[in-house]
């Protein structure tokens, strides 16, 4: 199965070793070099968005409020920094270098919400159908999805929590990836997964 790159998210073989610049693929798929900037312009370079001040956006700060509140306490995952507003601990992440370690929390925290498939298809990644009967009309891309899972060269790739494929597998791969595609950036699995999510559940527009 060929396997589309895409320099996102985790950063993927996105930082450009300390050359200051670090590259990703558009949803062309046009290779892209991105000079040094800050974690906002990183950012805005993978299609996220950033959130905003305006009125507009009060639903989803509460929203990424609701999620912080209940990580705040684990340094893997919050600010170091433990008091101060969520919008100003977000201001002071994204003017930080693209580099910096907050990277990853500004990813989480300050963009709008945004779910793991939308995130890909922004990318130029389509998901597969979960329509969940047999006119599923992805259903032999999903078979094959499934051949290719049980390949043992495949097996670094595999999603690791998927289970038994032999009883209608291509079921069992389908409803896995429609709980993944769901992960929205501020949950746990949404940069762990990603790799997944584009290798078994959808395919490159």
């Amino acid at each position: 199965m060929s396997k589309a790159t895409v320099a996102s998210l985790a950063g993927l073989g996105g930082i450009g070793g300390g050359l200051g610049a670090y590259k990703l693929y558009s949803s062309s798929g046009v290779e892209k070099s991105i000079s040094s900037g800050t974690i906002e312009d990183r950012l805005k370079a993978e299609e996220f968005s950033i959130l905003g001040t305006e009125p507009s956006d009060e639903a989803n700060w509460t929203k990424i409020k609701e999620a912080y509140e209940k990580v705040k306490t684990d340094p893997t995952k919050a600010f170091s920094e433990k008091s101060g507003d969520l919008k100003d601990l977000c201001k002071a992440a994204l003017s930080k270098q693209e580099t910096d370690s907050d990277y990853p929390k500004a990813k989480r925290w300050c963009v709008v919400p945004i779910s793991l498939s939308s995130h890909l298809n922004k990318l130029g990644f389509k998901s597969l159908s979960s329509q969940d009967d047999a006119s599923n009309p992805d259903k032999t891309k999903w078979e094959n999805m499934v051949t290719e899972h049980k390949k043992d060269e495949n097996k670094s790739k595999r999603i690791s929590d998927l289970g038994s494929l032999d009883n209608e597998g291509w079921k069992v791969i389908m409803k896995k990836c429609k709980e993944i595609g769901d992960k929205q950036n501020y949950d746990d699995e949404f940069t762990s997964k990603f790799e997944n999510y584009k290798d078994w559940c959808s395919e490159k527009n």
